[in-house]
C-alpha cells in the first residue's frame, strides 16, 4: 500500500473505530454492534501491519479477538462467527511473525486452522471455506519455514496444493485457479531441493504455458513465468 493510501486508510478506520466503539458501548449485549466494533478494530490494526508498527497492530487485533471469542461463546453454532474468529487469529499470527515471535504465531495460526477444518467439514460444498482452508495451510507452512521446521512446512505446503487442485475442479474461473495453484507450487519449491525442486518448477511452468495457449488475460502469468525461469537457471 502506498504511503498516501495508508494514511487515508488509517484516517478512515480510526473514524470508523470511534463510531463503532461508541455504538458498542451503548449496546453491550447486541451481537451486531459488538461484531461491527471487532471489524473496526481489525481494520485499523491492518493499517499497522509493518514491522515497526506490529506491536500496535497486535493490541487492536487482541481486543478484536476477545470480542469475537465472547460472541462465539454466546452463539457457538454460528458459522460466520467461527469464521470471524479464524480471520483475526490469522491476522494476529501474521503480526506475531513480523516481530519474529514464531512460537505464538504457530499457536494462533494452528488454532485458526482447527476452526477452518471444522467449518469445511460442516459445509464442504462451499468454495469460500475451501479457499479459507488453503490460505490457512499456506500461512502454517510459511510460519514453520521461518521457524526452521522445513519438513513440517513442506507437509502443509503439499496439503495446500491438494486443496488448490480441488478448488480448480470446483471453480468457475479455471484460469485464476490455475494461477493460484502455480503460486502454491512456487511456495513448495522453496522447501524443496535438487530434482524435486526442478520437478515442481517444471510443473508450474507447464501450467503457465497452457494458460498462454489459452490467451489468458491475466497479466501475472508472464511475471510468474519469468520468476520460474530464473529459478530454473539458478
Amino acid at each position: 500500500m502506498k504511503f498516501n493510501d495508508l494514511i487515508k486508510a488509517r484516517k478512515y478506520f480510526n473514524e470508523a473505530l470511534i463510531i463503532r466503539r461508541a455504538i458498542a458501548k451503548k449496546n453491550p449485549n447486541k451481537t451486531e454492534s459488538q461484531k461491527d466494533y471487532a471489524i473496526a478494530l481489525r481494520g485499523f490494526g491492518l493499517t499497522l501491519m509493518k514491522k515497526e508498527d506490529a506491536s500496535r497492530a497486535i493490541e487492536y487485533f487482541e481486543e478484536s479477538l476477545l470480542i469475537r471469542k465472547r460472541l462465539l461463546e454466546k452463539c457457538p453454532e454460528r458459522i460466520d462467527l467461527k469464521r470471524d474468529l479464524s480471520v483475526i487469529l490469522i491476522d494476529l499470527g501474521k503480526a506475531k511473525m513480523l516481530i519474529e515471535d514464531y512460537g505464538n504465531a504457530l499457536k494462533l495460526i494452528g488454532e485458526a486452522l482447527s476452526i477452518r477444518r471444522g467449518i469445511y467439514q460442516l459445509e464442504p460444498e462451499r468454495l469460500v471455506f475451501l479457499k479459507d482452508l488453503r490460505l490457512n495451510l499456506s500461512k502454517m507452512s510459511l510460519c514453520l519455514r521461518k521457524s526452521g521446521r522445513k519438513v513440517e512446512a513442506y507437509e502443509f505446503a503439499e496439503e495446500a496444493i491438494m486443496i488448490s487442485e480441488r478448488i480448480l475442479d470446483k471453480s468457475d474461473d479455471k484460469q485464476k485457479s490455475r494461477i493460484e495453484l502455480v503460486q502454491r507450487i512456487l511456495e513448495i519449491s522453496e522447501l524443496s531441493d535438487g530434482l524435486k525442486k526442478t520437478s515442481w518448477l517444471l510443473k508450474a511452468r507447464e501450467i503457465l504455458e497452457n494458460l498462454e495457449k489459452q490467451r489468458t488475460t491475466y497479466k501475472s502469468v508472464r511475471s510468474l513465468k519469468a520468476i520460474i525461469d530464473a529459478k530454473l537457471r539458478s
